[in-house]
């Protein structure tokens, strides 16, 4: 049985934030969810996620349309979070919304200590409904200058999120990978899709690659 199971359906950004607050692994990847809503540089970071590592994970949520906006927000995140020490990262999520006690969470999750050097290197992840053309091209800019980003395109199903991974290169955005299939808002995010796809030179009845 899921460990959602007993949900109505996730149908927001709060939705979304809960069920990967409770289970990352649609990323591919083992982290340990450390912090929700963490306060930095007065605005808050929707998850916080720590790797074996000790890399941390700044993940930024948009239940619709990641705009160009929302590049110039995970950066600032990102900006305050690298200046942290591994005490400092230490009481930051101690004090945040999970009162997470890193140490020994860290040591159940993973099976050994956390390490000496904590966060020397951080991750951007953006999960969204569907990436704007123009902020899926930042994206590869960002990648070519060797900053560390990782992008999601979510498709809900229910009670269940799926993850597809976007914006990794060039041909993924030449073929659409960054819009979504199946607006989940028709009134708004159908007409983002419209528009993306019109802006990409598709036609409208071509569907993009991925499930979702």
């Amino acid at each position: 049985m899921s460990a959602h199971s007993g949900r109505t359906g996730i149908q927001s950004h709060r939705d979304l934030q809960e069920y990967l607050l409770a289970d990352l692994s649609p990323t591919g990847l083992d982290l340990l969810v450390i912090g929700k809503e963490v306060r930095t540089g007065g605005r808050l970071v929707d998850l916080l996620a720590i790797n074996s590592a000790g890399v941390i994970y700044i993940i930024e949520l948009k239940w619709d349309l990641a705009a160009s906006d929302t590049i110039t927000q995970i950066l600032g995140y990102r900006r305050s979070i690298k200046q942290l020490d591994r005490e400092r990262i230490i009481r930051l999520v101690a004090d945040g919304q999970l009162k997470t006690a890193l140490v020994g969470a860290f040591q159940r999750h993973f099976g050994h200590p956390l390490p000496e050097t904590v966060n020397e290197s951080q991750v951007l992840m953006v999960i969204a409904g569907s990436v704007q053309r123009e902020t899926a091209t930042t994206i590869l800019e960002l990648l070519d200058e060797g900053l560390s980003i990782t992008t999601f395109r979510h498709g809900v199903r229910g009670d269940s999120v799926n993850l597809i991974p976007c914006c990794r290169n060039d041909q993924d955005v030449a073929e659409g990978f960054h819009l979504r299939t199946e607006p989940s808002h028709p009134s708004i995010a159908s007409l983002l899709y419209r528009r993306d796809h019109r802006s990409a030179g598709h036609p409208l009845t071509r569907e993009p690659g991925g499930s979702g």
